[in-house]
């Protein structure tokens, strides 16, 4: 008799795969959704601000770098863990720190006017 799985390993047998495919797929979209808003914006940063392209490619660098790092660093914890856990984890935090953004931007201070929010945001997303 083959010995029985734990929660981090996966059985190919039963329907674990298919529900981590589905949960992966559904995290990593919404990580990737999270970029698109700067993807967004970037052409209106170069046009209004005159932001040299290697500027905005080392943020896009910065994005990738530490996804990268973030990519690998889940999946050491998803091995030492479990993989269901990690996956529930990463998605309850990721749900904590959108409302958390949200609610921050939401309530926060209000500009006045485009110059006010323009500036406020250079102050706060680019070195």
């Amino acid at each position: 008799m083959a010995p029985r799985a734990r929660d981090g390993d996966v059985d190919v047998r039963g329907g674990l795969p298919w529900t981590l495919l589905c949960a992966s797929f559904v995290n990593f979209a919404s990580f990737h959704a999270v970029r698109e808003g700067y993807m967004a914006c970037k052409p209106a940063l170069r046009a209004r601000d005159a932001y040299p392209a290697a500027l905005l490619g080392e943020v896009d660098f910065g994005f990738c770098l530490a996804y990268a790092l973030g990519l690998a660093c889940s999946g050491l914890v998803g091995r030492r863990f479990g993989y269901r856990r990690t996956i529930a984890t990463s998605f309850a935090l990721t749900a904590v720190f959108a409302c958390g953004l949200g609610a921050a931007v939401g309530y926060g201070p209000r500009t006045r006017t485009s110059d006010d929010a323009w500036r406020r945001a250079r102050l706060a997303h680019l070195p």
